[in-house]
Parts: structure tokens; C-alpha cells; sequence
């Protein structure tokens, strides 16, 4: 049986080519929860930021590209990609929890209270 192991073929199993890579979010009563699949790529290749209620995650594996080195045989793809996900709720930026542990990502999210109503008066 042949099989395709070429870089181009990595790339698309998890669409790095199209800056996209596996994610799930589910919550419960208190916390949202992100887990994304990164695998190869080292925890300070990793950049996870909040912007308002935009999970962003970034991350490259590039491997020194830049350097001058004569390749013979290159297999290993030079990893870029970007996911933004809107958030469902507002959560607690200064509680927010990351693990990074065999290429999984996960992210606790503690989601804010929502405040009571409050009447607003008219001048």
C-alpha cells in the first residue's frame, strides 16, 4: 500500500495551509471551556491572547528558516496559523487558566457574572 507523508499531505490533515487547526469550546455553569489540537508545535511557539470577547491562538513552529542551510531531504512543514473565536459570554480576563501538555491546548475561561438590572435615570 502506498501512502503520501509529504508535507503537503500534513499540512491538510489538520488545514495549516488554510490557518486553521482543530478546536472545541463547550462550557458549564461557570467556566467556558477551549481545547485546541496543536501537535509538533513547542508551548513558546504558543500565543493565546484575549481581545474583548475574541479568543485569539497563534502559533509557529518555524524552524529557523532564515538561517542558510542546504536541505537534501525536507519533510517537516514550517507551521503558521491563526484562530479567533468569539466568545459566547463575557469572561473574568484575569482568571483565565491555559495548559499546554501533548500538543493539546486547554483554556479555562471563568465566564463574569452578568450584573442584576439597573435602572438608569432620565435628566
Amino acid at each position: 500500500m502506498s501512502r503520501d507523508f509529504s508535507p503537503r499531505n500534513t499540512q491538510e490533515a489538520f488545514n495549516y495551509s488554510k490557518n486553521k487547526f482543530p478546536v472545541d469550546m463547550y462550557s458549564d455553569k461557570n467556566n467556558l471551556y477551549v481545547t485546541a489540537q496543536l501537535p509538533g508545535v513547542s508551548k513558546d511557539k504558543i500565543n493565546v491572547e484575549l481581545i474583548k470577547n475574541n479568543l485569539s491562538i497563534e502559533l509557529s513552529n518555524g524552524n529557523g528558516q532564515h538561517e542558510e542551510k542546504t536541505y537534501f531531504l525536507r519533510e517537516i512543514p514550517t507551521i503558521t496559523a491563526k484562530r479567533t473565536i468569539k466568545l459566547p459570554a463575557e469572561v473574568v480576563f484575569k482568571d483565565v487558566k491555559s495548559t499546554y501538555d501533548d500538543g493539546m491546548l486547554k483554556i479555562t475561561l471563568p465566564m463574569a457574572k452578568p450584573e442584576p438590572r439597573h435602572q438608569i435615570p432620565i435628566n
